[in-house]
């Protein structure tokens, strides 16, 4: 069975640099790692595949976390330890900046086109219940609507 890593082990193998996030082996000082699909950066310790600013938070504070980590300025390549906080999964939803790709009525992040209405209408979820904040004419309303509401109940929300 393998053993999970420390962050002793880590700071054998590797060094980072809290300020800009950069990864390097000890051995050759050549930058680590290689960008997902999802545009995070995954890194190769010890044969196996961790998430770039997973890493960062065991190098710098001594453990994996359990739960999530949100990159505050929602760059995922941005690991920085500034930029980087422990979140729980519904957390770091609420950081979200930008619409889902599937979001092709509006392509504007809390706004969708209500046929039925023939307006763009506004939601917002908060503890697994979703709210309509209105009903617009214009995408942009929408939006604009939808922020202003995510900026209130939203402790995550860094728009």
């Amino acid at each position: 069975m393998k053993q999970e890593l420390t962050q002793k082990k880590l700071k054998e193998l590797m060094d980072y640099d809290p300020d800009t996030g950069i990864f390097t082996r000890k051995l050759g000082m050549n930058k680590v790692g290689s960008i997902r699909i999802d545009g995070r950066l995954q890194i190769c310790v010890n044969y196996k595949m961790y998430l770039a600013h997973r890493l960062a938070w065991l190098y710098v504070y001594g453990e994996l976390p359990i739960d999530q980590i949100d990159h505050i300025n929602c760059n995922p390549l941005d690991n920085s330890i500034k930029n980087l906080r422990l979140a729980s999964g519904f957390q770091n939803m609420q950081n979200i900046q930008k619409a889902f790709i599937t979001n092709k009525t509006a392509g504007l992040l809390g706004a969708s086109f209500h046929k039925a209405m023939g307006k763009y209408r506004s939601r917002i979820c908060l503890n697994n219940k979703t709210k309509v904040i209105g009903y617009y004419d214009t995408a942009e309303d929408a939006h604009n609507a939808y922020v202003l509401e995510k900026r209130k109940i939203h402790d995550f929300c860094e728009l």
